[in-house]
């Protein structure tokens, strides 16, 4: 019965061997199980981060061809932008060539009319000699008419009346012959006397007391001895007027000859002027097709500068344009360059990501390797405990033996505790094992293989003491 009960005993711990080596089995690969998972799901979120990094370099190589785009289209407006430029510079060149020449214009159009003003003032000075010949001219001729007149008639106009027509501004300055000049001294000296009387008369009756009618008196006869005096001398005045008269009637020859000289000198002055006026109206003439070339060339300048402005104005707003432009396009420049400084800062971040990952993909690489290890020497171990519980079961089926044949010695007697102390070591082992393999899924972190218990190592010694006993 002791023997039934070892051998049963024996073949129940066999049993419970397998099945704790089948469960440590299960539970590691259960756990390889989740560490696969959550390598796949590591492998999936790395897909996906280098899903979005692949997206997002893809859209800074697209931001960085609009920027290249936008740059050579900036590049392109800059030369035209250039060219404007220049042509506008060139206009302007123009447009200030232009006003030189309309300035310079202007003041030759000022010194024509200044010497047009000089000219007209000539012509009316050489008009006033004219006028002022032509009326010595004539009253020459009068007097030269008068003088021959009174020659040829003097003997038949004796105690006669004067035919002749004289100015009545001149008339008493004006005399044929003594005669005729004592009679006008006569009618002098009667008119004196009549108002000599007219004034006595005058003053007696303004004037009552004796001395002050004797003091108006005796200057009354002052006065009246001052204008005989003046008389006086008029009358010698006179008569030497018609000695110079004789005397220039006996010079006929000469004094005609002198008005024919006169004559041709207003003659040869008529000329002048009016050579002078032709030269002045040609002058004029000329003065009037240069005003109109003048005028046509500045309405000519005029239609240019009108050009010119208008031309302006159109470069003034292709200017505005280009500056509205100029901005437009540093505002897109400094919005792609704000991206690019997100796309860099994100692939910074990706980076940082990738690096982590890498990391990360390395440790786990690790982690498996160090898994792969464990789960070799635990295979291992699975087939050193296989080997101790058939070399178990066959001392155990020697032992059986033994007990039938009563030859076992009680120094090799194995009790009960000595055959269930492996098995509880075992399972206290796989327990250490199972929480030194627990998986951290923050750290990524296992046990290594040092900190594996000797129990899972190979055990020499213990296969010593087993053959050493059986």
């Amino acid at each position: 019965m002791k023997s039934l009960a070892n051998q049963h005993r024996i073949r129940s711990d066999t049993l419970g061997n397998e099945g704790f080596v089948a469960i440590m089995e299960k539970e590691v690969l259960s756990f390889m199980t989740s560490v696969h998972s959550d390598y796949e799901n590591i492998v999936q979120e790395l897909e996906t981060k280098k899903a979005e990094l692949e997206k997002k370099t893809s859209e800074a190589n697209l931001l960085q061809q609009k920027c290249l785009q936008i740059s050579e289209e900036f590049n392109k407006r800059v030369h035209n932008w250039e060219e404007q430029l220049e042509q506008y510079e060139r206009t302007a060149e123009d447009n200030n060539q232009m006003c030189l020449e309309v300035e310079l214009l202007r003041h030759k159009h000022q010194a024509l009319h200044d010497q047009k003003g000089a000219v007209v003032r000539e012509l009316a000075c050489t008009q006033a000699d004219l006028a002022r010949y032509k009326k010595e001219h004539r009253i020459l001729s009068s007097q030269v008419t008068h003088l021959l007149y009174a020659i040829s008639k003097r003997d038949s106009l004796e105690g006669q009346n004067s035919v002749i027509q004289v100015d009545p501004a001149t008339e008493q300055y004006v005399f044929n012959d003594i005669h005729q000049l004592q009679q006008k001294n006569i009618e002098l000296s009667g008119r004196l006397f009549v108002e000599l009387h007219r004034q006595h008369d005058d003053i007696d009756s303004e004037t009552n007391p004796k001395s002050s009618n004797e003091v108006r008196l005796s200057e009354l006869l002052v006065q009246a001895q001052t204008f005989i005096e003046k008389t006086v001398k008029q009358r010698d005045n006179y008569k030497l007027l018609y000695q110079q008269a004789i005397s220039q009637l006996t010079n006929q020859d000469i004094h005609t000859k002198h008005i024919q000289e006169l004559g041709v000198r207003v003659e040869e002055k008529t000329k002048e002027i009016e050579r002078q006026t032709k030269k002045i109206d040609a002058q004029s003439q000329h003065i009037q097709g240069q005003t109109e070339k003048i005028r046509s060339f500045e309405k000519q300048i005029g239609a240019k500068v009108q050009n010119m402005k208008e031309q302006s104005t159109l470069i003034t707003q292709q200017k505005m344009q280009m500056d509205q432009q100029t901005k437009q396009i540093n505002q897109q420049t400094s919005q792609l360059q704000f991206l690019m400084q997100q796309v860099k800062s994100q692939d910074v971040n990706l980076q940082r990501q990738e690096n982590e990952i890498r990391l990360l993909t390395e440790k786990l690489n690790e982690q498996n390797d160090q898994i792969n290890e464990q789960l070799q020497k635990i295979q291992y171990q699975r087939e050193q405990l296989t080997k101790y519980a058939n070399i178990m079961s066959k001392q155990a089926t020697k032992f059986a033996i033994l007990d039938n044949e009563q030859f076992l010695a009680p120094q090799k007697y194995i009790s009960e505790d000595d055959f269930l102390s492996p098995a509880a070591e075992i399972e206290n082992t796989f327990i250490q094992v199972k929480k030194k393999l627990k998986y951290h899924p923050y750290n990524c972190e296992v046990v290594a293989v040092k900190d594996v218990p000797f129990y899972l190592m190979p055990n020499e010694e213990l296969e010593e003491n087993l053959e050493n006993i059986f």
